[in-house]
Order: C-alpha cells, then structure tokens, then sequence
C-alpha cells in the first residue's frame, strides 16, 4: 500500500488535509523570501550596470 493512501486510512482524508495546509502556511513565508532576496539581487545588479 502507497504511504498516502496508508495515511488516508489510519487517519482520514479530513485530518491529512488539513495537515497538508497547515504545512503549507508554515512554510509558505520561504517563497516570499526567496522571491525578496532575488528583487534585492536583480536591482543591486542593475545599479550597478546603469551606475
């Protein structure tokens, strides 16, 4: 038996999902400093080819 569907049956699809959305909003900053760092990146970069 795959672990997901394991999972799905001991505990319910309920459950997992919520989980699964949990994990995500817990995480979910990470994009958004990724995102952040790679602007600072790309504007440090462009200043200095313009400057």
């Amino acid at each position: 038996m795959k672990p997901e569907a394991e999972v799905k049956e001991k505990i319910g699809l309920n459950l997992l999902s919520q989980y699964q959305c949990a994990l995500h909003d817990a995480f979910d900053w990470k994009k958004f400093e990724i995102f952040a760092c790679g602007l600072r990146f790309g504007t440090r970069f462009m200043l200095e080819v313009l400057g």
